[in-house]
C-alpha cells in the first residue's frame, strides 16, 4: 500500500502527527488514534484546498521514517479515504 507517512511523537502531554512532505500539516491531540484522526482529516484541507500532493510512498518507508526520528509511532495515510472515497 502507498500512501503518505505520517510520524507520531509524544510532546508535553499530547501526542503530534506530522504528515511528511506536507508543509504546516502537523497536529496534536490527547491519544495517538485522535491524533491520526486529525492527521487525516488534515490530509483531506490540504486536498480540498486545492494543494498539490506529492507521490506516495510505500508503507515500509514508515518504518525507516520513524526510526530516524526517534518517534514512538508511524502510519499510512490514504489520499483517497481522506477525501471519503475509501477503497
Amino acid at each position: 500500500m502507498d500512501g503518505y507517512i505520517t510520524i507520531v511523537c509524544r510532546v508535553a502531554d499530547a501526542y503530534q502527527v506530522e504528515i511528511i512532505g506536507l508543509p504546516a500539516c502537523t497536529v496534536r491531540a490527547p491519544t495517538v488514534d485522535d491524533a491520526l484522526h486529525e492527521a487525516q482529516r488534515a490530509l483531506y484541507r490540504w486536498v480540498a484546498a486545492g494543494n498539490d500532493l506529492p507521490a506516495p510512498r510505500p508503507a515500509h518507508d514508515v518504518i525507516a521514517e520513524a526510526r530516524r526520528r526517534s518517534a514512538v509511532a508511524g502510519a499510512c495515510l490514504r489520499e483517497r479515504a481522506a477525501m471519503g472515497r475509501g477503497k
